[in-house]
């Protein structure tokens, strides 16, 4: 590579360009430099990201930023989007390799004179993480957030135990002992439970289950969201009672749950197998399943929780963005604000309020979860959203 050209990266990577450099750099940025240039500055944006791990607006945020603020909605466009916003990064992706140093000196001097906004680190507010409560069936309650390798309990021959960060179930108990695994906002955590099967729970979501399983099924109950991994075991079906209101039964199979009460509907999406999901009638002990759907690989139900509208099925789900929230993910693809809100709030542990009407926003893309409030907001406001915070709080302005 042209000397010169790697002294004029090194420069810029450190922030420390000037408009005469930056137009030098672009220069020398010729289409048969494109691939080396290209790969440093790939390699440069990570190694700076962790260099200034400590500054309020990360490098890798900056860039982040650029792209969120063309794919976020101002209203719902009549260009379809996903094939605009794929042509659009086509063009832009070497633009935006070209610019991020220079973005990213340009910001720090911005920083300087004060015209980015920066919250403050003692009134940022930290994305979620991995933990959970764990409530035996005696009633106590272990904190799984700070939990090493080792035993969490002994159930009469059931055996609890954290394992890397993963709650496992060994042994059978004598008789029915329940425990429930809960993940308040800004927790999520994954249970193996006694058959094998594998839980992700997102936050503020919660699982009830016998310590081992015994007669003729394996039935757990849920809130909020998790997805499943069924261990396949044709005597003995499995099944998830779904907040008192719908159950799905399974063989054998992956699938989401989305059951969160903010939202309004339950939402159950089938990655592999077949499972059948019903609504609840009736209350108490004499709940029954009325009659459910079928869905096949890749399909969605959803079902109102006013009990009161016919389940709808989705034939083509969107699995990434129902994945998402477990791949470390925010897909915000055709959400509206509130609901966008919604999600913030169970990650950051935050506290969400509207002065006047809610803005009319369709957003769009994706972010990863392990950015801090104060930098997932600046996005916000780029797209003209106002808000203030005040603790916990983040209040929307009109």
């Amino acid at each position: 590579m042209n000397e010169r050209l790697q002294y004029l990266i090194n420069r810029c990577n450190k922030g420390q360009l000037s408009d005469q450099e930056w137009q030098e750099l672009k220069t020398l940025a010729t289409e048969e430099n494109h691939e080396v240039f290209t790969s440093v500055l790939e390699a440069q944006l990570h190694q700076t990201t962790e260099k200034l791990a400590e500054d309020e607006v990360s490098w890798e945020f900056e860039i982040r930023q650029i792209v969120a603020v063309d794919q976020v909605s101002r209203k719902v466009a009549s260009i379809p989007r996903i094939a605009y916003l794929r042509r659009w990064w086509v063009a832009a992706s070497v633009v935006l390799l070209l610019t991020a140093g220079y973005f990213f000196w340009w910001s720090a001097a911005e920083r300087k004179s004060g015209s980015l906004p920066v919250v403050a680190k003692n009134n940022d507010v930290a994305p979620g993480k991995q933990g959970a409560m764990l409530t035996l069936h005696n009633g106590a309650v272990v904190l799984l957030d700070t939990m090493k390798n080792g035993i969490v309990a002994l159930q009469d021959g059931a055996v609890a135990r954290v394992e890397n960060g993963i709650l496992r179930y060994e042994g059978n108990a004598g008789r029915e002992v329940y425990n429930t695994m809960s993940t308040p906002k800004g927790r999520q955590f994954q249970v193996i439970l006694p058959d094998g099967s594998n839980v992700w729970l997102n936050a503020a979501s919660s699982i009830r289950y016998p310590a081992s399983f015994t007669g003729k099924e394996r039935k757990v109950e849920i809130s909020g969201e998790a997805y499943f991994e069924v261990t396949s075991n044709p005597q003995m079906p499995f099944r998830v009672v779904i907040d008192h209101q719908a159950e799905v039964e399974v063989l054998g199979t992956a699938f989401n749950i989305n059951a969160y009460l903010d939202d309004k509907r339950i939402n159950t999406t089938l990655l592999e197998g077949s499972i059948k999901v019903s609504r609840l009638t009736n209350t108490g002990k004499d709940r029954q399943a009325a009659s459910g759907v079928i869905l096949k690989q890749g399909q969605e139900v959803q079902i109102g929780q006013d009990q009161q509208s016919a389940p709808q099925i989705i034939d083509k789900a969107d699995i990434e963005k129902v994945m998402a929230w477990k791949n470390g993910l925010f897909n915000f693809n055709d959400m509206p604000l509130p609901t966008v809100m919604n999600q913030l709030a169970r990650w950051y542990d935050i506290d969400i309020k509207y002065e006047g009407e809610i803005p009319d926003r369709i957003f769009a893309g994706e972010i990863t979860r392990d950015l801090s409030l104060s930098q997932l907001l600046l996005l916000f406001k780029d797209i003209g959203i106002r808000y203030e915070i005040k603790g916990r709080t983040l209040i929307i302005k009109p």
